[in-house]
């Protein structure tokens, strides 16, 4: 259908099961992203392997019913998909019912079902292998670097106090090569810009019980634990900046060049700030 949303994992409906509904193609969401597994015939969730595509529990191959994701069990035939080329390519399970999505509507957020399979445009998928691209970082491993505004003055960006749960909030200040909290290393391994006063630390969005890319929330240096957020892209040009994989850009608060500005994450616009 246009506009071409992708499969989600969406919420929890009980029972260890999690629905499935379209949403906008967003590459840096791990629960858009799945895996063939041949062996057993299904289709497996990336950030939880045991998990399968399915009916739901307890329905077996009943029509109109959601289709989720839940536990793998071996030799339920729910759980058994098959890709069928053509035209309209379609997902069937072990009764011949198609992946579809409710009442062929193509609205953000609609809810996915089994139903007859009919060829229709709300039955066709197609499978996308396009990620998040992570452009060359310019320095070495490791290697300490300052990473300083455009802006008149080139203050540095500071982690600086604690605004609780291990996190500490990154502000632009003067220049002075010799407070360690002024300086940062790559971790291509990660991709992610570690503080080299703390290699656990890293540069990511604020932590407030969602963890997910909004604008406007602040950036902060805080413990690494291998969340999407936390990687960064680092982007040349006239005007380098620094993005995270929501497509925000690590930006100076309002563009006020202030000694001790807070910066935020925000949409890109290639501003000096």
């Amino acid at each position: 259908m246009s506009g071409g949303r992708a499969v989600t994992v969406t919420e929890h409906i009980g029972g260890h099961q999690y629905r499935l509904r379209i949403r906008t193609w967003f590459p840096a969401d791990d629960k858009q992203w799945f895996v063939f597994d041949r062996r057993s015939r299904t289709v497996r969730a990336w950030f939880r392997r045991n998990y399968a595509i399915s009916n739901q529990r307890g329905q077996f191959l009943r029509l109109n019913r959601a289709a989720v994701i839940r536990q793998y069990v071996p030799n339920d035939a729910t759980q058994r998909l098959y890709y069928w080329r053509g035209s309209n390519r379609n997902f069937r399970n072990g009764g011949g019912h198609c992946l579809d999505v409710h009442g062929g509507s193509n609205s953000e957020n609609r809810h996915i079902i089994f139903w007859s399979c009919h060829g229709g445009a709300n039955q066709a998928w197609f499978l996308s292998t396009r990620g998040v691209h992570f452009p060359r970082y310019p320095l070495r491993d490791g290697q300490g670097f300052q990473i300083r505004s455009r802006m008149s003055g080139g203050r540095a960006l500071f982690w600086h106090e604690h605004i609780g749960h291990n996190q500490y909030r990154l502000r632009i200040r003067n220049h002075n090569p010799g407070n360690n909290r002024q300086w940062f290393v790559f971790d291509w391994r990660t991709r992610s810009i570690r503080a080299r006063a703390n290699r656990n630390m890293v540069i990511s969005v604020q932590w407030r019980g969602v963890n997910w890319f909004y604008y406007h929330y602040a950036a902060v240096v805080r413990h690494y634990r291998r969340e999407s957020l936390q990687k960064i892209r680092w982007f040349g040009g006239s005007r380098r900046n620094i993005r995270d994989i929501g497509r925000r850009c690590l930006d100076v608060h309002g563009g006020s060049n202030s000694n001790n500005r807070h910066t935020i994450w925000y949409k890109c616009h290639n501003g000096l700030n």
